[in-house]
């Protein structure tokens, strides 16, 4: 039989000098142990152990060791008080309760356990265990640890990890669980077990395991959390803004590195068909002959025999020379990506050598796990490599280093969620504690052979949990070729990027089935202003396949995204400081407008490019532009928010709008960016009369631009430190001001009414000023 014992009364403490330990009774027998620990200013863990506890210990993600924050305490009959820079922590002894307050007396997050039906009956349960019980052993056997959070009636809640529902989570239950959801539809394969509320807070529920976040379904007063085992860590973290509550997050569970630059290139694929060399040849033959830049060639499942993914052997029936066409793609500028998973056919002579090893995850009777992870008629039975074994992970990086000699630069990490229940690890996990965090080292294997040998790590993964961030970077999965997996997969980005994940990439025109034209191209132009862009499906997804008029319309916006080099690479630079994402919720950028907790159809793209894509037939987009002056690039006007803008737009058009006094920075286009991408930068401004004065420091690649702009009523002062930049840098403004200098020089009047009629097909041409 099971019950629910609540956490009703403390009967004892211990204030030490990391924190608090208190312990509480339970229902009417049980004790647990409740340890409150300030780890920095900004962030309080709390544990919650129940005193009856025989499991081995938690199998935690790795954390960064923060510094103690100054604490004081405050003790009377009633309470505790744990008094921090800007937060008091209360607990109050019987009944219990658990809150955090501001210290202007805001109340930023409180437990609760009276959410009752009028006739008594609980809702939620409130801080406790579940368990089952007998006459002799009040806790036979804990199955979930939990607490309760009073939810207000205009609290609102993000993250969670790649969800493709609406971006605000509130009245949504999930079973974090990473799946093969095969789709954009409902499950997800990147699970994430933290969330943010609009009301100064986020929850980190420190587990891989199944995770339960019910936010406010059950009850439309209270969130709950519950951990399945006998305890629960979690960590609340404090913020006046959801970027302090994100840099805090990745401050305690890592930050994404930079990325190569020349991975904010295209990359192409040879999709999910049989492909030989001709065929490649022939494909990267079609972008350069067409002048689209692309960086990067995909070669998927098929690089690899048949029955025999994955050995990281190539077929030489499809591959005669596998060197050779390396060297030959080398030298036209490629870079090469290669796809693997992390199961071993029974077929293969590397899965005789894994089992002989013991580099299998194996079953309950200790033979090595056979399981079907793909489809019948696709793969037979595997064999799943052990990541929590260390040889093991040496064996498996020994085949990317001969792969990495051969020329190749990136591998797509496939896979990784068929993890059985009742399998068992070498760290002695079975397969439920090790499901989710299985994504976790499989990235981090392939990502730290990566860098060792290449010096900038770098995967393409399908699965993630929590602090798999700092293996960037993922795509979202395998959508159909709809309209609504489209919006889907934009969704599931910004619930990703609220979770900390600063890259994200999908399959443009969709995986499963055949795109229309149209829905091909609009695709390309999200696909393209996303943090990554590939082509990949089920099928062809090269431009000129759509016809001549796509090819045309691709090639604009991917020569745009080239342009922009120098603006991803900046996001780069912030993401690796600040954990903040490239592609940006409205909500992470405008966190006092309530509108903008329920936009996910828009974003913006850094600070400074709102990106408006269009998500269903016909040209038709409204979209929401919030306080403030925005350049729309497409028709050189200027719109004032807040207003909601309804438009019909041609094929080739999408809106993008920069925002008055934000750099967008660009540089020349390339046919690839390959290791030396850019020595010059042009500062792209918006500037409008009466503007707020404003200064933006921009990190680089090539150093650190400082710009800063004086407004003087219909007079503009711009300027430009780059006295530790290393390339050229111009300046190219947009505005109807009377006089604009720069650097202390009066720019041509004509030169200003010029830049009103600069579209986005020329922005590569014609330069106003060059400041060296």
């Amino acid at each position: 039989m099971k019950e629910f014992f609540r956490c009703s009364r403390i009967i004892s403490k211990w204030i030490h000098d990391g924190g608090v330990d208190l312990h509480c009774v339970l229902g009417r027998h049980g004790l647990a142990t409740l340890s409150i620990i300030p780890i920095a200013d900004d962030i309080v863990n709390v544990q919650f152990i129940p005193q009856v506890v025989d499991e081995k210990d938690a199998l935690e993600i790795p954390k960064n060791n923060l510094s103690i924050p100054i604490w004081s305490y405050e003790d009377n009959e009633k309470e505790l008080r744990l008094v921090m820079e800007h937060h008091t922590i209360r607990i109050a002894y019987d009944p219990f309760a658990f809150s955090i307050v501001s210290n202007d007396g805001t109340c930023v997050v409180s437990s609760t356990d009276d959410d009752y039906t009028t006739w008594n009956f609980p809702l939620t349960h409130g801080w406790g265990v579940q368990s089952e019980v007998d006459g002799q052993n009040l806790f036979k056997r804990i199955h979930a640890t939990g607490i309760t959070l009073l939810t207000r009636h205009d609290e609102s809640f993000f993250g969670l990890g790649e969800q493709f529902g609406s971006f605000n989570q509130r009245g949504k239950s999930f079973l974090l669980h990473n799946d093969n959801g095969q789709g954009a539809r409902a499950k997800s394969y990147k699970n994430v077990p933290f969330f943010m509320s609009n009301y100064g807070y986020g929850v980190f529920i420190d587990s891989y395991k199944d995770v339960t976040v019910d936010l406010a379904e059950t009850s439309n007063r209270s969130l709950e959390v519950s951990n399945p085992g006998e305890n629960l860590s979690c960590y609340f973290i404090l913020g006046e803004t959801p970027k302090h509550i994100l840099e805090a997050y990745t401050r305690l569970t890592g930050r994404p590195p930079q990325v190569p630059l020349w991975s904010y290139g295209l990359w192409i694929s040879t999709y999910f068909i049989e492909t030989d060399e001709h065929t490649v040849r022939t494909q990267i033959a079609g972008y350069r002959e067409r002048s689209i830049p692309v960086d990067v060639y995909h070669f998927d499942c098929y690089w690899l025999r048949d029955d025999m993914w994955n050995d990281f052997t190539w077929n030489p029936q499809r591959f005669p020379d596998p060197q050779k066409l390396l060297d030959n793609m080398k030298d036209d500028g490629f870079k090469i990506s290669l796809w693997e998973n992390s199961y071993i056919s029974v077929f293969s002579d590397l899965y005789r050598e894994a089992e002989e090893k013991g580099y299998l995850i194996k079953n309950p009777a200790g033979q090595v796990y056979r399981a079907q992870t793909w489809r019948n008629d696709l793969m037979p039975v595997t064999g799943i490599v052990d990541f929590t074994n260390p040889q093991a992970v040496a064996w498996w990086e020994s085949f990317h280093e001969q792969l990495i000699g051969m020329g190749v630069d990136v591998f797509k990490t496939d896979f990784g969620e068929a993890i059985p229940d009742d399998a068992v690890f070498h760290n002695g996990r079975d397969g439920k504690e090790m499901h989710n965090a299985y994504a976790y080292f499989y990235n981090k294997c392939v990502f730290d052979i990566t860098k060792k040998i290449t010096g900038q790590g770098l995967v393409w993964a399908r699965t993630a949990w929590a602090g798999t961030q700092q293996y960037p970077t993922q795509w979202a999965g395998d959508p159909h070729c709809t309209w609504e997996d489209m919006a889907s997969s934009l969704r599931s980005g910004l619930s990703f990027a609220a979770s900390a994940f600063a890259y994200w990439s999908h399959d443009i025109g969709g995986f499963k089935g055949m795109p229309t034209q149209e829905l091909y191209i609009r695709w390309a132009q999200l696909g393209l202003l996303s943090a990554h862009a590939r082509m990949h499906g089920w099928s062809n997804r090269d431009p000129w396949m759509f016809g001549e008029d796509a090819s045309a319309i691709v090639r604009k916006y991917c020569r745009f995204r080239y342009a922009l080099l120098p603006y991803f690479d900046s996001l780069g630079f912030i993401a690796a400081q600040y954990g903040y994402p490239l592609m940006r919720p409205w909500y992470l950028e405008y966190p006092k407008d309530a509108v903008t907790e329920h936009i996910d159809s828009q974003y913006m793209l850094g600070e400074a490019l709102l990106v408006c894509p269009v998500l269903k037939p016909g040209g038709a987009v409204r979209y929401y532009v919030p306080e403030g002056a925005w350049f729309n690039l497409q028709c050189a006007a200027t719109v004032y928010g807040p207003c909601q803008v309804s438009s019909v737009c041609d094929l080739s058009e999408m809106p993008l709008l920069l925002k008055v006094g934000e750099p967008l920075l660009r540089t020349s286009v390339r046919e690839f960016i390959g290791d030396s991408p850019y020595d010059e930068v042009l500062i792209e401004l918006a500037v409008e009369p009466g503007m707020e004065s404003r200064e933006s420091v921009i990190p680089l690649s090539l150093g650190t631009l400082t710009v800063s702009i004086v407004s003087d009523g219909s007079s503009i002062g711009i300027t430009c430190d780059a006295k530790d930049f290393t390339g050229k840098v111009r300046i190219f403004v947009h505005g109807a001001c009377t006089s604009v200098s720069i650097n202390g020089k009066e720019m041509p009047g004509e030169a200003i009414d010029a830049c009103l009629q600069k579209t986005f097909e020329i922005w590569t041409e014609g330069v106003v000023y060059q400041d060296r």
